[in-house]
């Protein structure tokens, strides 16, 4: 391991499932420049910790800039993903169906 790391500053990425499943009583913000979503929260050992991610409106917002721009497609990292949860799926098909 590298020892310049700070180890409390390190990211995780977790998928979608699990970060809906723990920010159901987070006070999610909104981000205006990324237009996606965070929440903030002291971890247990008093670690200051944000959770940026992607939800149904950030991601139709990034949708509908495919279209408007009138660019080819989208990519999806790891569609199924999102557990049980279908709002990231039906957005998708919402905006790309006809």
């Amino acid at each position: 391991p590298n020892p310049t790391i700070d180890k409390k500053a390190q990211t995780k990425i977790l998928p979608y499932a699990i970060i809906a499943a723990t920010n159901k009583n987070a006070n999610i913000q909104w981000n205006k420049t990324s237009q996606t979503p965070y929440y903030q929260y002291t971890d247990a050992v008093g670690n200051a910790r944000v959770v940026h991610f992607d939800n149904a409106r950030s991601m139709g917002l990034k949708y509908d800039m495919i279209k408007t721009q009138n660019l080819k497609g989208t990519g999806t990292w790891a569609l199924g993903y999102d557990g049980l949860n279908q709002e990231l799926h039906k957005v998708l098909l919402d905006k790309f169906t006809e």
